[in-house]
């Protein structure tokens, strides 16, 4: 046997054997991939005494989070920030929302952020 039969029959067993080992290893970046994007916020409002507090209840970080509350006035709302916040997971926020005879609270808020593809309805506590 010839060198060049050697070589016509082990090229491509190695090439075989590296180019498996070698999709093993993406498969594997893929799957933490995937299991890192599967990782997404949930939120709750919970009462707590006489304030709200919204936590993150999922299992991965929330950025750049924005609240609407629809027709209730954003000015009646206290200790939240003016602009985008985050929330890590399990963390939570808490705040005021005022209201009286003429203004009810809300019976939910709309919950936006980077890491979610739709905004969130949140039920508010009565």
């Amino acid at each position: 046997m010839s060198w060049w039969d050697v070589l016509k029959i082990g090229f491509p067993a190695v090439l075989t054997f590296f180019a498996g080992r070698a999709s093993t290893r993406l498969d594997r970046r893929h799957e933490q991939r995937d299991a890192e994007a599967a990782k997404a916020p949930e939120f709750t409002v919970w009462p707590d005494g006489g304030s709200l507090r919204l936590q993150n209840t999922g299992d991965g970080p929330a950025t750049g989070i924005m609240l609407d509350f629809g027709e209730y006035p954003r000015e009646r709302v206290q200790r939240l920030p003016d602009g985008p916040f985050d929330l890590a997971e399990g963390a939570s926020i808490i705040f005021y929302m005022s209201s009286g005879l003429n203004l009810q609270k809300p019976p939910d808020v709309v919950v936006r952020c980077a890491e979610l593809a739709s905004p969130r309805h949140v039920a508010i506590p009565r």
